[in-house]
């Protein structure tokens, strides 16, 4: 399988008024890593100083960068024939997402969702968060809150959890699954969801 690991940062938690700052694609295909895309962008609009005080990205790193509807062409290379794979992946898959339809072009990838997978291979853990799951698993993150260090870090547990679902049937199982799922909190049961009127 080849996977698209994919972080994205940005001014805010919702695509609607709020745009990209940065966004890393690493591909990791047999075990190997290899960085296909990482830029930085101007995202239209200031960064908050409660994102800057995040990810060090503010107003000024940004101001003289190109917006991301410059660099489609790249970054759907960097996509092509691979599995979308995030932390958390409706995130950064929606970002992208209204970016690529707002310039009228495709965007549709199968999906896969590392904090999902967490979840499914280490149940017993309340957490899964990034950091969480990294420093349980003395994963290095070179560049916290950063799409670099995030995607590396995600790419690192991605290759954990493989390592740990024996014969890849959890795997299997989370990519035969609908491409509109959704993440549910751990204390809400999918069956239970589903059922209702």
């Amino acid at each position: 399988m080849k996977f698209a690991i994919v972080d994205i940062e940005t001014t805010g938690l919702f695509h609607q008024g709020h745009g990209i700052t940065e966004v890393s694609v690493v591909a990791l295909e047999n075990g190997k890593m290899e960085t296909l895309f990482h830029q930085l962008f101007n995202p239209g609009r200031d960064v908050p100083t409660s994102v800057e005080a995040i990810t060090g990205i503010s107003s000024e790193l940004t101001a003289d960068k190109k917006h991301i509807s410059n660099s489609l062409d790249e970054l759907a290379a960097a996509l092509e024939d691979r599995i979308f794979v995030a932390h958390n992946v409706n995130f950064d898959y929606q970002f992208l997402k209204a970016v690529f339809e707002k310039e009228k072009r495709p965007f549709r990838y199968k999906r896969l969702c590392t904090l999902r997978y967490a979840r499914k291979v280490f149940p017993e853990l309340k957490s899964h968060r990034l950091g969480v799951r990294c420093d349980f698993l003395e994963i290095e993150n070179v560049a916290k809150h950063r799409a670099y260090g995030d995607a590396m870090a995600t790419a690192h547990l991605l290759l954990h959890l493989m390592s740990k679902d024996e014969d890849q049937h959890i795997l299997k199982k989370l990519l035969g699954r609908s491409d509109h799922h959704i993440v549910l909190p751990s204390n809400l049961n999918e069956q239970d969801v589903i059922a209702l009127p």
